[in-house]
């Protein structure tokens, strides 16, 4: 492979460039690295790219590279609004990211930006976009877990990051509010506005009707699956509408996708205990309740006995760590987030996570060869979601507990209320 197969404008020059942004000079060659799982990534092709650059001493180094670029198929474009989704993430990082990094160096305190890994170099022209990110793996980092649910030291690695990712928001929005404004209107909500529901709302059905089943079976004649088949019916996508299109005090800019393979875990020398993570995938980031994203990551990432017994504790995580880079970036955190606040929040948006999780589980159990194999997609014109990601019932006993049991939970706090 060359660099034409990532994108036309993804060139030798770019390369130059960005070992330049790096201390060197030029690059002197580069090698494309292991491919990803099928599946990894419905909206764009994935590359990983080893780059050896040379320092003014003629001494060389290397840079390692995950390259996100536009689906060479036109139906696959189509199909998954690609277009769309790389402008959103282009703007996260040439204006959201880029103001965080700025705000934090201007308070002495630059660390919390390496929560997210970096950008080198994007281009955004509807045909030929490209992103060239850090490849975290270099540092140890590994995806998270999909298939099993996140332990309870996993999930408070990962809700200690979401914390600090968000304060950074409540920070600029305490101390620059024009700012904030500005930056937020940089993006957009990808999934629920109005003019996507022709696109969304099939597939949608697909996956709740996979919900229904797995509540019937394991919960049925109870109401948990009365409440259930109120919560999923035909007032559910303005439900999530509302819910991400609804200004309030403290809204942040989310992360939008929170679910397992879009959180990285570094492990200690053992391999065993996490010691940090970092974030990946800002395709759908959003501006809404921070109970969206944590709501999000407890439904799809954690499973039931987790939930029952750390779920406060959870929260608890959350919160000290965003207070903890509020007081740092220098707001009061206990006037601009107090606790009582998240409590409100997860009281009127966590039904969001529930409603996520119904489309992200199923992914959950499959395996790589029952995921959709996106590189057959042939032809210029767009297909139905749900003709390409098609989904059945759970085939096991543990893969339905685990979707029902998220709505049991959420019942069971009062979220569906």
């Amino acid at each position: 492979m060359d660099l034409e197969t990532i994108s036309s404008k993804f060139t030798t020059e770019v390369l130059d460039t960005i070992v330049r942004n790096h201390g060197g000079t030029r690059h002197k060659s580069y090698k494309f690295g292991d491919g990803f799982r099928k599946g990894d990534s419905f909206l764009s092709d994935v590359y990983r790219l080893i780059v050896t650059g040379i320092r003014e001493d003629e001494t060389e180094f290397e840079l390692q590279m995950i390259i996100k670029s536009m689906p060479k198929s036109v139906s696959r474009r189509k199909t998954f609004r690609s277009a769309g989704f790389f402008r959103n993430e282009c703007c996260f990082y040439e204006v959201v990211l880029r103001k965080f990094a700025e705000f934090q160096e201007a308070k002495g305190f630059p660390d919390e930006f390496s929560r997210v890994a970096s950008c080198y170099a994007t281009v955004v022209d509807g045909e030929n976009d490209f992103l060239a990110l850090e490849d975290l793996s270099r540092d140890g980092y590994k995806t998270a877990d999909r298939t099993n649910g996140l332990d309870f030291y996993h999930c408070k690695k990962i809700m200690t990051t979401l914390g600090k990712f968000h304060a950074i928001s409540l920070a600029i929005k305490d101390q620059e509010p024009e700012e904030f404004k500005r930056i937020v209107g940089a993006i957009e909500e990808m999934y629920y506005r109005e003019p996507y529901r022709q696109w969304y709302e099939p597939y949608q059905i697909d996956f709740i009707n996979v919900a229904r089943d797995a509540m019937c079976r394991e919960y049925g004649d109870t109401m948990y699956e009365s409440i259930m088949k109120e919560f999923t019916g035909p007032g559910f996508f303005d439900t999530m509408i509302r819910l991400v299109s609804t200004p309030g005090k403290y809204s942040v800019i989310c992360h939008g996708d929170c679910w397992a393979p879009n959180f990285l875990l570094k492990y200690d020398a053992a391999g065993s205990v996490a010691v940090d993570s970092k974030m990946i995938d800002f395709q759908l980031a959003r501006v809404a309740s921070p109970a969206t994203d944590i709501s999000f990551l407890i439904y799809t990432c954690t499973q039931q006995d987790v939930r029952e017994n750390h779920f406060d504790e959870l929260v608890q995580i959350y919160h000290r760590s965003v207070v903890d880079v509020l007081s740092a970036l220098g707001s009061n955190a206990e006037e601009v987030f107090p606790f009582s606040a998240l409590q409100q929040e997860l009281k009127n948006s966590a039904r969001f996570g529930v409603g996520m999780a119904m489309e992200a589980l199923p992914y959950c159990e499959m395996d790589d060869t029952d995921t959709p194999n996106l590189g057959e997609m042939e032809g210029d014109e767009a297909v139905p979601l749900n003709k390409i990601l098609v989904i059945h019932p759970c085939k096991t006993k543990s893969g339905r507990l685990r979707m029902a049991n998220t709505f049991k939970h959420a019942i069971d706090k009062g979220f569906l209320d």
